[in-house]
């Protein structure tokens, strides 16, 4: 059954059932796993990102904005056949 809670309440129910040296441990655990993760995303992002950039159809319209932007060009106009 949901219910809600204020965070002393949380706090409370905490302090009653668990000892403070289980909630540390379990904190730093979380922290650790959080740390890996972000450290793990980074490495996947950097790969994505390359992975990306190098696209055929990013490196055509990356060419085709520069393109423009070198003419001073107002707009972009692209035309499906």
């Amino acid at each position: 059954m949901p219910q809600i809670s204020t965070k002393t309440q949380i706090q409370e129910a905490i302090g009653r059932f668990y000892s403070q040296q289980t909630v540390n441990k379990v904190m730093n655990e979380l922290d650790d796993e959080a740390a890996a993760a972000a450290q793990q995303n980074q490495v996947v992002d950097q790969q994505s990102v390359e992975r990306i950039d190098n696209a055929p159809i990013v490196r055509l319209v990356n060419t085709m904005v520069e393109t423009a932007f070198h003419i001073n060009a107002s707009d972009i106009h692209i035309e499906p056949f």
